[in-house]
Order: C-alpha cells, then sequence, then structure tokens
C-alpha cells in the first residue's frame, strides 16, 4: 500500500477495534464495504478473470534460473 498524503498508522486489538466502530458507524460502513470489495477481487483472480492471475500463472511456467 502506498499512501497519497501523511498519514498515521494505528494498531489496534479486536476489542478496541469493535469498540471503535461502535462510536464511529460510518467508519465501520467504510470498513466493511472495503473489505467486501477486496473478498470480490479476491474471488474474482481465483476465477482466472483478472490479468494478474494470468500473469502468476505464466510465471510459474518459466524455469527456476529465469
Amino acid at each position: 500500500m502506498t499512501e497519497t498524503r501523511k498519514t498515521k498508522l494505528l494498531a489496534l486489538d479486536a476489542q478496541d477495534f469493535h469498540a471503535l466502530i461502535e462510536r464511529m458507524p460510518d467508519l465501520g460502513a467504510h470498513v466493511h464495504r472495503t473489505a467486501k470489495a477486496r473478498l470480490a477481487n479476491t474471488e474474482q483472480a481465483r476465477k482466472g478473470d483478472l490479468a494478474a492471475g494470468d500473469a502468476q500463472a505464466a510465471h510459474a511456467d518459466k524455469p527456476a534460473d529465469e
């Protein structure tokens, strides 16, 4: 991941994360949408619908010394 602006990283354990989501429902909705979209992309890649899947398969066919 590459940030496009100055960023602070926040590390939370599960209990603190759930408490934060309860206090900030909009953040919870954003996290849910993002996770759902990423899961959809992962499922699509497993089906071979993405070029990245094709590139990975082509790379697997090359000899180890290349």
